[in-house]
């Protein structure tokens, strides 16, 4: 394989349901070292907004800037002081699902943007 002058923009990952399982672990350990050798950020998938903190704590153990990983999906997970906690620890969240919410069905991005935003508009 030839190597040419482009690099990657974004180091994808993802995760499943509830926690990292043993080859999740292996692939995020893989993303923090790429990250190291490259400064290339990270974008992570949580499954449900799930996980969240457990691939920020194995990211950070991988001395991974905080502030170079972002979390997208993380609006499926709905309570607040949960999205506070991600928030500081200076990780950027993605929200997708504002328009996903069937109607009669509380919109939770939208709550979570009205109590976040003050507060972290940097991050969101």
């Amino acid at each position: 394989m030839q190597r040419t002058p482009h690099r990657a923009g974004v180091i994808k990952i993802a995760s499943g349901l509830d926690q990292l399982n043993d080859q999740e672990i292996k692939v995020f350990t893989a993303a923090g070292l790429a990250h190291q050798a490259t400064g290339c950020p990270i974008l992570t998938h949580t499954e449900q907004g799930t996980a969240a903190l457990e691939q920020i704590r194995l990211l950070a153990d991988l001395d991974v800037p905080l502030r170079h990983v972002c979390l997208s999906h993380t609006d499926r997970q709905p309570d607040v002081a949960c999205h506070r906690e991600i928030l500081s620890t200076g990780v950027r969240i993605e929200y997708d699902s504002a328009f996903r919410w069937k109607p009669g069905q509380p919109n939770h991005t939208l709550n979570l943007l009205l109590s976040l935003l003050p507060e972290f508009p940097d991050q969101i």
